[in-house]
């Protein structure tokens, strides 16, 4: 007699044990009842793959609110199709962009294999309740059309399209919220630059920018510190030379000014300013904060920590052993936050900003600025570990 494989061993599968010796073994139904014994349970054969306006979620395992549900078909959802949604209004691609988006499994009125439908509700969509759905996943939409690109990744994408390195679900998430991230080899990364919701950094399409003279003004060390709280960090130099890797290079945005928003731009010479995982606004947009930082020395009788006195990048400091860990303009207090002698603690910043055209690129990288600088020009993006590796 055949068995057919289950994510938890075939001990509970095998035909043989089929209680009334049916050969068909009456599956869904015997595993429903395994996986209703373990309250979060949640299983599935890989990770839902996305095409563009489709999503196929694979065979499943899930217990929703003590129910255990069975799936063991792929179902793939038309994004385009209302039937997919607990909204129709999001089977229009316009009214997906730049949104986030959930899966969820529903309990069947009547057996055990569950329904999934797809909401922009992060609690619980439209027509059903808690104790009814469970969400296992979720994705992110591009926000504007890629169009026609040689050699990259999301060449032909179009405005509403699932961004495929956003794909996430309970098994393969980040230790930060999802929203607004995609993968990129080595962590999650923000799509976006950092906006502010008015109580934290937020990863979302048409948020206004985040530096040192935004409503809420910021540097290199308050975006740490906002960052951690949301389980994030800045990025890392080396990782941004991969994921800016596919955005414009040598060029900046159109306009040569600071857009204000996230997402969507383009460049001088009117291509999309995306990278291949689908990150916005790498290069030529604005600089970015890197955790990467060093201590550079301090040379004496100098009032910066450059080879000469004309206070290089570096404005409103001088060269008391406080004021290199914090800025009275972004920080209210810089007193209180401890003191350095005979080193500035330095940042690295990426990608360059809105007007130095050929300067601009996913390698493009300086290495003067303070930490506590500043700067119009000094923008966030977060990044996140796993915290869910089975993908």
């Amino acid at each position: 007699m055949g068995t057919e494989a289950k994510p938890w061993g075939n001990v509970y599968t095998k035909k043989r044990f089929t209680p009334d010796g049916d050969n068909n073994g009456n599956i869904e139904a015997r595993s429903s009842i395994i996986v209703a014994t373990s309250p979060a349970f949640y299983e599935r054969s890989s990770l839902p793959t996305p095409a563009q306006t489709k999503m196929t979620i694979h065979p499943t395992w899930i217990n929703i609110n003590g129910d255990g549900c069975v799936s063991n078909a792929d179902v793939t959802l038309d994004m385009n199709a209302a039937s997919s949604w607990d909204s129709g209004t999001y089977a229009t691609a316009g009214n997906r962009a730049g949104k986030d988006f959930y899966i969820y499994a529903a309990k069947p009125q009547s057996g055990n294999v569950p329904t999934f439908v797809l909401s922009a509700n992060a609690t619980c969509p439209t027509g059903y309740t808690a104790g009814n759905v469970r969400q296992i996943g979720g994705f992110h939409c591009l926000c504007k059309s890629v169009g026609t690109i040689s050699g990259h990744a999301l060449s032909g994408y179009v405005t509403g399209d699932i961004l495929p390195a956003s794909v996430w679900d309970l098994k393969w998430r980040a230790i930060a919220s999802n929203a607004g991230m995609v993968w990129c080899g080595t962590a999650w990364v923000d799509i976006y630059l950092a906006g502010w919701d008015g109580s934290k950094l937020v990863s979302q399409y048409g948020a206004t920018i985040q530096d040192g003279y935004s409503p809420v003004p910021w540097h290199g060390e308050k975006f740490v510190e906002y960052f951690h709280k949301l389980g994030k960090r800045l990025i890392w130099r080396d990782e941004f030379v991969d994921f800016a890797k596919g955005s414009n290079e040598k060029t900046n945005i159109a306009g040569s000014a600071d857009p204000g928003t996230t997402g969507g731009h383009v460049d001088t010479a009117g291509r999309r300013m995306i990278s291949n995982y689908g990150v916005e606004d790498c290069v030529g947009v604005q600089w970015q904060w890197c955790g990467d930082i060093s201590m550079v020395p301090a040379k004496a009788g100098a009032s910066n920590l450059v080879a000469n006195d004309t206070n290089y990048y570096l404005e409103n400091y001088t060269w008391d052993p406080g004021n290199r860990v914090g800025n009275a303009e972004v920080d209210g207090d810089k007193t209180k936050y401890g003191n350095t002698w005979g080193v500035g603690p330095v940042r690295l910043l990426v990608g360059a900003l809105w007007y130095v055209g050929s300067s601009c690129g996913s390698r493009s990288v300086v290495g003067d600025n303070l930490s506590a600088r500043r700067s119009a020009d000094g923008a966030g993006r977060g990044a996140s570990e796993l915290r869910s590796v089975a993908r």
